[in-house]
């Protein structure tokens, strides 16, 4: 992650000069070097006016006390599940922190990260650090508070989309297309409705039904009139196919993706997600339809849509 920041603040139109990468190994160091050339590199930190923490967390204190006592007045830690209180104590009074929880895709530029400063920071401090993450994607303010289901949404949610991907697939490979067919189409079929999803001012329920609103029977499968919940019933039978209201619909070896969601979420994520799935396995919000083959695709992946609108909109 600390190697993205740097891609992205260079592109950002930070001179190199200006930025200096601390790494105790001399391969990585030489590598930083070639990949990004300019940077300064060390094995210690050095004099500074400001850093970023983006150290294993057990290591992060000790990293916020150093960055203090070598002149930074603002820091910026990435470390997970180390709290304000902690790295403020570790900085002291001379430095303000920053706080925040980004995700893996700022490894492409495109991440989704949030911050939280301490009771020591001013607006010119969350502004910096925003600048800081901003050349990786998207920034946020929350109360600290919040962080965790931050952590639990956008730092790791990535998994779970990665989850559907992998769904996709192997449900395709199933139905006979080629592991290098479905993996080509999978991957522009995540990319490409996640840029009409960012590109649209409408919600996520909505894009949905517009896809199982376009006279399909395996539409039926998955949309409902509700507008922003799931109104199918999908569940993982003993025999490893995916059954609707009871009617076996397409042998789907490994998982059903709302079924992979909902059971990872009930090991102790997000309430709204277990909500999601509960309604979802109500039989009498179901509606049945006759439909196999390809078209059910598209009904187990717009099931996962609104199971996804139901926790965005929760």
């Amino acid at each position: 992650m600390g190697a993205a920041l740097v891609a992205g603040l260079l592109k950002a139109g930070w001179p190199a000069s200006l930025i200096t990468v601390v790494e105790t190994l001399s391969e990585r160091r030489a590598q930083l070097v070639s990949l990004y050339p300019g940077i300064i590199t060390s094995e210690k930190i050095v004099a500074c006016t400001a850093g970023v923490i983006a150290v294993k967390p057990p290591a992060a204190a000790e990293t916020c006390a150093a960055l203090a006592q070598a002149g930074a007045t603002r820091v910026l830690s990435i470390a997970a599940g180390i709290g304000l209180s902690t790295l403020q104590s570790a900085a002291g009074a001379t430095a303000a922190v920053v706080r925040a929880m980004p995700n893996t895709p700022a490894l492409v530029g495109e991440g989704a990260a949030a911050i939280s400063g301490s009771s020591q920071c001013v607006e010119a401090d969350l502004a910096w650090a925003e600048s800081v993450l901003g050349s990786v994607g998207t920034v946020v303010r929350v109360d600290e508070k919040l962080l965790d289901a931050v952590t639990a949404i956008s730092g790791s949610g990535p998994a779970y989309v990665f989850l559907i991907a992998e769904a996709l697939m192997e449900s395709a490979v199933g139905a006979g297309l080629s592991p290098e067919i479905s993996n080509a189409l999978v991957r522009q079929l995540l990319v490409g409705s996640a840029k009409l999803l960012q590109q649209s001012t409408e919600t996520p329920a909505k894009r949905c039904y517009g896809v199982c609103n376009t006279g399909f029977r395996a539409g039926r499968y998955s949309c409902s009139n509700r507008g922003n919940s799931a109104g199918c019933c999908v569940a993982k039978s003993r025999n490893g196919f995916v059954k609707i209201h009871g009617q076996k619909c397409l042998n789907f070896p490994t998982m059903c993706v709302g079924y992979v969601l909902g059971h990872s979420f009930q090991q102790g994520f997000t309430p709204q997600l277990e909500v999601a799935l509960a309604r979802a396995r109500r039989l009498d919000r179901c509606r049945r339809g006759v439909g196999t083959g390809p078209f059910v695709f598209l009904g187990t992946f717009c099931f996962a849509c609104f199971l996804c609108a139901t926790f965005f909109s929760a």
